[in-house]
């Protein structure tokens, strides 16, 4: 599927710049500030005329400042990534299943797409996650409560778990009584 035109537009948050595109009503990409010089060249790989515009995407900067600002759910805004094999758009169709506040370990998202011994390559394509946030990869931890990584870097994924509800200790770990069924 080649969208004919879309928007982008970026915006600070407490971890760094947030970069968001799309059409009105759907979001294609996230990404984060090292993004930033490369993000319309990468849209227009993808088959998107891009122009940046945030008046087009101002609900979607809406709901994420009210996801920083208070850790409000991301209801309401529609993802759609237009690039990923069939195996990556399976688990991050997973990831949308994860509640917002809650975190599943790498083994769950494989057993959840019926590839069980797949965790490795589950967690590959949690980190072709072209929608950050939006498609909850923060989301998934190691079967050890340890947080792994992330394409913002561990700090920002700490951040955001915490955003959340969740708290995470000085070593890394998501406490077990934050945890649901990881």
């Amino acid at each position: 599927m080649t969208v004919q035109r879309a928007y982008y537009a970026s915006m600070e948050t407490p971890v760094g710049r947030l970069l968001v595109a799309g059409e009105e009503d759907v979001l294609h990409r996230v990404g984060w500030t090292e993004e930033a010089a490369r993000f319309p060249a990468r849209l227009r790989s993808m088959g998107i005329d891009a122009e940046e515009d945030p008046t087009k995407l101002r609900p979607a900067l809406e709901a994420f400042d009210a996801y920083f600002a208070e850790g409000a759910p991301l209801n309401g805004l529609q993802a759609r990534p237009l690039e990923g094999t069939p195996f990556q758009q399976e688990v991050w169709r997973a990831l949308e299943t994860i509640p917002h506040g809650e975190v599943r370990s790498y083994r769950w998202l494989a057993e959840a797409i019926d590839q069980p011994t797949a965790f490795r390559a589950v967690a590959a394509a949690n980190g072709a996650n072209p929608l950050p946030i939006l498609v909850p990869c923060h989301r998934v931890i190691s079967s050890d409560g340890h947080l792994g990584g992330y394409s913002g870097g561990p700090s920002v994924k700490e951040r955001l778990l915490e955003l959340e509800g969740l708290e995470v200790d000085g070593r890394g770990y998501v406490s077990s009584r934050s945890t649901s069924s990881p």
